[in-house]
């Protein structure tokens, strides 16, 4: 079983790189049926733990096989590269400095109120609540972190997370 999971994995490393090479999309829907089915037989065998890391593990390890195939060099060039200008205006600092906090302060809160929110939901013992909460709050933070940097209206954002907290906060009181 174990090397029919290892198979289909390999297939669809192979399916990714075709459909890369080929420009179509039905490649990876093939390669994402495969990788559900490695993982599936990963997991008969091993466990869901293991099986779920193996199934994901191993296409990250095979890819790079076609990563280095594929590989091309640049011509070096004699001219070296003119160093940037150093800015630093106040008004870029302190723009910096909030954004620092509001991203490493304020959104970690935000991130681990929402995920013992959402952990709690979920009907299992308090021992796998924390768990999932250990795995629910980097995922939702680099999610809330990335909608703050992406979007310009940072404020209104912020407003969105917390009102969203909020909401789910109220379980935790319940």
């Amino acid at each position: 079983m174990i090397f029919l999971a290892i198979l289909t994995s390999f297939f669809a490393v192979i399916a990714v790189w075709i459909s890369w090479r080929q420009k179509n999309r039905s490649g990876w829907i093939a390669a994402l049926a495969l990788v559900s089915a490695s993982g599936y037989l990963f997991s008969h065998d091993m466990g869901w733990e293991q099986g779920s890391f193996i199934a994901l593990f191993l296409p990250g390890l095979l890819i790079w096989a076609m990563v280095i195939k594929e590989r091309s060099f640049k011509p070096y060039s004699q001219k070296p590269v003119p160093p940037r200008t150093l800015s630093s205006s106040w008004k870029k600092g302190i723009f910096h400095l909030v954004t620092g906090i509001t991203l490493l302060v304020i959104q970690l809160v935000l991130s681990v109120v929402l995920a013992v929110a959402l952990s709690r939901l979920i009907p299992v013992a308090e021992a796998g609540q924390l768990a999932l909460c250990v795995v629910f709050q980097p995922i939702i933070w680099a999610l809330m972190m990335y909608q703050y940097l992406a979007r310009t209206d940072r404020l209104i954002i912020l407003g969105w997370h917390s009102l969203l907290t909020a909401l789910a906060s109220i379980t935790l009181m319940v």
